[in-house]
């Protein structure tokens, strides 16, 4: 975040960093009860944070996971289903479902 923001507008961030103890690619996403200002390109606060993680080798695989997730929050309605999970469980369910469906695109 130091050196550019991971906020892509529409209140979501995707951070993410390739490190040395991952062992395989970590998601983590997480909706928070207020907006917090992460420098967005649209100046919106974000409510919604997707946090990836990984092994330093292959950068492949981190860019593919970026490239579905960016393709699954891009989804008519997807971003506003999260929004309205009122259960971690059905949050999860949304989250498993969403890359699931991009996951061949």
């Amino acid at each position: 975040e130091g050196v550019q923001t991971t906020a892509i507008g529409g209140g979501v961030a995707l951070p993410h960093a390739r490190c040395g103890v991952c062992s395989k690619l970590i998601v983590s996403a997480a909706l928070l009860k207020r907006g917090i200002e992460f420098d967005a390109p649209d100046g919106n606060p974000v409510d919604l944070v997707f946090l990836i993680l990984g092994p330093e080798e292959p950068p492949g695989e981190h860019v593919a996971l970026l490239g579905r997730l960016a393709r699954m929050i891009s989804k008519p309605g997807y971003l506003d289903s999260l929004r309205a999970a009122t259960e971690d469980e059905s949050f999860r369910t949304l989250l498993d479902e969403g890359l699931a469906a991009v996951a061949g695109a």
